[in-house]
């Protein structure tokens, strides 16, 4: 099996999505081969959507998302953080995903993730 089959079928099995036709598997493996070549996609399958990231790009792209978010909720007011004011951004962003993990931020459905092949799949509507 292929990557793209990986992917659907870990996500056919965790969302109970019927891909026993061959017509519509065949369809869901293009709408992933398609998108794959970025290390981040979205895609959209039996009415669900899905964010699919590459393991070498997840960690920088949560690291990013966790910095942004922690500012927008604890400096609402400042444009940015005072030079003299310090943060371990790689600890504190390592912190929070050692509590929470990966799914907790990315999938917004469920709070799950599922993982094959290299590639970080999360629901999220």
């Amino acid at each position: 099996m292929n990557t793209a089959e990986n992917i659907l079928l870990e996500i056919a099995n965790e969302y109970s999505i019927d891909i026993s036709d061959d017509d519509m598997k065949a369809e869901y493996i293009d709408i992933i081969e398609s998108a794959m070549p970025s290390s981040e996609f979205i895609i959209e399958l039996d009415g669900m959507m899905f964010r699919v990231i590459h393991e070498d790009s997840i960690r920088e792209i949560y690291q990013d998302s966790q910095e942004e978010l922690i500012k927008d909720c604890y400096f609402p007011t400042l444009q940015e953080i005072p030079w003299w004011l310090e943060i371990d951004w790689k600890t504190t962003v390592q912190n929070c995903l050692d509590s929470d993990g990966y799914g907790n931020y990315f999938s917004t459905y469920d709070g799950s993730e599922l993982y094959t092949d290299g590639f970080y799949i999360f629901r999220t509507n």
